[in-house]
């Protein structure tokens, strides 16, 4: 995980004695709910530059992986060709050996049936299969790669079908925003403290026809018993307004302490009738959703026929090390 701690930037406080309760009411109702939405707090622009820039970065490492898809079809493909010579070879040699009268006249063939072939790329620990060569398709992202960390790379991963996260020269200074921002590190680091380290810059991007995805959390409960205080927490950037068409996230507001025993906890929030609604908040472009890293969150289905891309910052105490979300395996490899 990237460390990113030089760009948490602390501003000198001008505020007012509002927006100091004004921000304070903010972090007690993160910490009672999980989650908070900030509204316009960053510049449209730079996020629309932002978009520009974070896309090409994702068509570049899509072509990379779609030429090293090729690259390994093709090697595949030239060691089936040596195989089919050698069985036609042998067959021909059969049927010359039969009709000479020199052969036992019994057809032996030792070759396999020829055709179409799909499997496994050469050498990759994937499930993902190559598309039949005679499937006239465009490939894309997902056919290079399955779904889950096991199947997947370091620069990105496929969390559901045509859903990825890629951390993939998003590194960069100018995909700073967040931390350039006083507004909204000011509440991260009343959240985390004074000392909070950036351990992953990603994009995420859903692409349309995504389906909604599974109620999870993006890390443990660092004690088995108590509700400990918020050691790690996401900010989004969309860089599209994000809208009920093209799939908002969804949250269990107050779940944080379900997702320790989930199927346990769900039961008596439903017995007890403590199970609050969905919240599924549309945050446009310049706002941000901010959300602890153990409550109950979920993509939803993108209806839309456009890509959703946001992009996604982790922040966490200086001790907190996430080892669960990324490979170590490189495209590049």
């Amino acid at each position: 995980m990237m460390i990113d701690n030089h760009l948490v930037n602390k501003a000198t406080d001008s505020r007012t004695d509002v927006e100091i309760e004004e921000e304070e009411a903010e972090v007690a109702q993160f910490h009672e709910d999980g989650y908070l939405v900030m509204e316009d707090v960053l510049p449209v622009d730079e996020v629309d530059h932002l978009r520009g820039k974070a896309m090409a970065n994702f068509n570049e490492l899509q072509d990379i992986m779609l030429a090293k898809m090729a690259s390994a079809a093709a090697l595949l493909g030239s060691d089936q060709d040596i195989a089919s010579a050698s069985q036609t070879e042998t067959e021909a040699e059969i049927e010359t050996e039969t009709e000479t009268g020199t052969g036992t006249g019994t057809e032996t063939g030792t070759g396999t049936e020829t055709g179409t072939w799909t499997g496994k790329m050469r050498g990759a620990d994937s499930d993902c299969e190559l598309p039949d060569k005679t499937e006239k398709r465009t490939p894309d992202m997902a056919s290079t790669m399955g779904i889950g960390i096991k199947h997947c790379y370091k620069e990105i991963v496929q969390r559901h079908a045509h859903r990825f996260e890629m951390p993939y020269k998003m590194g960069a200074d100018e995909f700073a925003v967040v931390m350039r921002c006083p507004r909204v590190m000011r509440t991260v680091r009343q959240i985390l403290g004074e000392d909070c380290v950036v351990i992953n810059r990603s994009l995420v991007v859903s692409g349309a026809g995504a389906a909604d995805q599974a109620w999870h959390s993006d890390g443990p409960h660092l004690s088995a018993t108590k509700d400990l205080p918020c050691h790690c927490l996401n900010v989004f950037v969309p860089l599209v307004d994000v809208t009920a068409l093209n799939g908002p996230t969804e949250i269990r507001p107050g779940s944080v302490s379900m997702a320790r025993n989930l199927k346990v906890e769900m039961l008596k929030a439903m017995v007890r009738r403590t199970l609050r609604p969905i919240a599924g908040p549309s945050v446009r472009r310049g706002s941000v959703l901010m959300f602890d890293y153990r409550v109950l969150h979920r993509g939803t289905r993108n209806a839309s026929s456009e890509p959703r891309p946001v992009l996604v910052y982790t922040f966490a105490k200086p001790y907190y090390k996430d080892t669960l979300n990324f490979p170590k395996k490189s495209v590049f490899d």
